[in-house]
């Protein structure tokens, strides 16, 4: 078959080594370069990740299965926790590993994607307009590059600034003022921990307000979110308010865009994508497969087990449900999360459900088993995050996994 696969940073680059094998290739990159996210730019424009950025995740975590993250990969100054710059260089290496790069065409945005009823198969348009066959897409565009901002009553009266962590590149901007950081999760107590040092005081605020571990410095806090903004005074959902804010920083995440693809064949409501049948697939057009949209994992090799499961779909390994099932499994799954209370942006969290997940997708296509290392590594990890969010990034693997919980 041939095959187009749309984006080569890491989630594209795994479904090409995959796919590589049994099928003709072409990935479509806008950038000139490979990596995605992980292909640093100054201009926030271009880019999402800033200098000083290093992963959340140990680097024998984020390696493909067959490629070790070993040291050259790294250096002292990063240790197991490597930066944006080793990230790159090692999915370089892959690429060339995996003989990827003559597959890419770089500097080549897609335009659109349309089915062809007759053939079952698809006809891409990139911004050039030179059109081009395919009997099945992979959508590997990530979804790190238009800012989620949720609105909050008042925003307009606020006269200081209002930003969001994509264009976030150095804590001088916020020298000597009260900064407050909305969302808790990885970009929130990363850019806290920055901010804390220029800032007179960061107040951290999110839907998990002060359960989370707080941070060592002294003049960070825990809030809950915030619901309304009154010139410089910031009212919160525990009917608190903080005062004298000189800057709003949103770090509530990013939105699902996918331009080249009709709202007939996708929809993206509340930031769910749907339909897609186990995160991945459509079940009106099973040659359409989407790799990387769970967040809150352990990106390589969730990507790496996604694409094997496509794969099998492919080459007749696994054979799909009928069409109204796997429907069927999409709205039990919607219901699921409503009778739970679960907002739709959170649908496609996985967190803890990437081991469940990963196994069941495995099973499927009768892949090697997850090895338990891979569990207790991702397991400790968390468990040294909440401990020290600070500090987690100092220890190495040996030492992560003599974590124990508290």
């Amino acid at each position: 078959m041939r095959i187009g696969i749309i984006g080569a940073g890491a989630a594209g680059l795994a479904a090409a080594s995959v796919l590589k094998s049994e099928h003709d290739l072409v990935v479509f990159e806008q950038q000139d370069q490979l990596g995605g996210l992980w292909n640093y730019r100054s201009d926030p424009d271009l880019g999402t990740l800033y200098p000083t950025l290093r992963t959340n995740l140990p680097r024998e975590l984020m390696a493909f299965w067959d490629f070790p993250f070993g040291d050259k990969f790294s250096d002292s100054t990063t240790g197991d926790f490597p930066g944006h710059r080793n990230v790159l260089n090692y999915l370089t290496a892959y690429a060339e590993y995996q003989g990827l790069i003559s597959s890419i065409k770089f500097s080549t945005t897609v335009k659109s994607i349309t089915p062809e009823p007759q053939s079952r198969g698809w006809t891409l348009t990139t911004g050039s307009n030179q059109k081009a066959f395919f009997d099945a897409i992979v959508v590997a565009n990530g979804h790190y590059n238009q800012p989620r901002l949720p609105e909050i009553k008042g925003r307009q009266t606020f006269p200081g600034t209002i930003t969001h962590s994509k264009n976030y590149r150095d804590p001088s901007a916020f020298r000597s003022q009260r900064v407050m950081i909305w969302g808790t999760a990885a970009s929130g107590q990363d850019l806290s921990r920055e901010i804390s040092g220029e800032a007179q005081q960061v107040f951290l605020s999110g839907n998990q307000g002060p359960s989370v571990k707080t941070s060592q410095r002294s003049n960070v806090s825990y809030h809950a979110d915030p619901v309304k903004i009154d010139g410089h005074t910031v009212y919160l959902s525990d009917k608190t308010a903080i005062s004298h804010i000189d800057s709003v920083i949103y770090c509530t995440g990013y939105n699902y865009v996918f331009p080249f693809l009709s709202n007939e064949i996708i929809d993206v409501t509340d930031n769910l994508v749907s339909p897609l049948y186990k995160d991945i697939i459509h079940p009106e057009h099973p040659t359409l497969a989407f790799i990387g949209i769970p967040y809150l994992i352990i990106p390589f090799p969730l990507f790496i087990t996604q694409a094997a499961w496509f794969a099998a779909v492919l080459g007749g390994y696994h054979k799909l449900p009928a069409r109204q099932a796997m429907k069927e499994e999409i709205a039990q799954k919607i219901t699921s999360f409503q009778q739970k209370n679960i907002k739709p942006w959170h649908y496609h969290r996985l967190g803890d459900l990437q081991g469940p997940y990963m196994d069941s997708l495995i099973n499927d296509y009768g892949g090697h088993p997850v090895p338990n290392r891979f569990h207790q590594l991702a397991k400790s990890a968390q468990l040294s995050r909440q401990k020290d969010p600070d500090g987690f990034r100092k220890l190495n693997v040996r030492q992560i996994l003599a974590q124990v919980p508290e």
